[in-house]
């Protein structure tokens, strides 16, 4: 699976290394949405790993002296833009206080807070999620 995903999203790669107006975070939230990936780290290997097919292709069409700097800098961006973009709820960065609050609704929280750092609505830190949870409680409990 993930050299069919390497070959059908290595030319993206390219338009995304070689168009500054590209959005690299809107690529890599989707590839985070998308299931084909389990947690961060395993999306981090991936761009890493594309880099380096990036590179040969740039090598291999025939130009064996041009540069591949651009192609492992996008690579470099993407991998730590990876490192911000939840996937799973265990890539969340809460602390053992935030799941004793919410009880029985740890899980469905938990996704909507997920949805919510992956879009920029709230930071992955220990504190934000915490006061995004005690909101999402507020609401729900207002509309009970």
């Amino acid at each position: 699976q993930r050299v069919a995903w390497l070959v059908s999203s290595h030319m993206r790669f390219h338009f995304f290394a070689n168009n500054q107006d590209a959005d690299p975070w809107r690529w890599m939230r989707k590839e985070a949405q998308s299931g084909r990936f389990r947690k961060s780290s395993e999306l981090k290997e991936a761009v890493q790993q594309m880099a380096e097919v990036c590179a040969a292709d740039v090598i291999g069409c025939g130009r064996p002296h041009s540069s591949t700097d651009g192609t492992y800098a996008m690579g470099e961006c993407l991998a730590a833009i990876t490192e911000s973009v939840p996937i799973h709820t265990r890539d969340l960065a809460y602390g053992p206080e935030l799941p004793a609050l919410l009880g029985d609704k740890t899980g469905e929280i938990l996704q909507a807070l997920l949805v919510q750092v992956r879009s920029g609505q709230v930071a992955n830190e220990p504190e934000a999620l915490m006061e995004a949870a005690k909101r999402k409680l507020a609401r729900k409990a207002r509309k009970e």
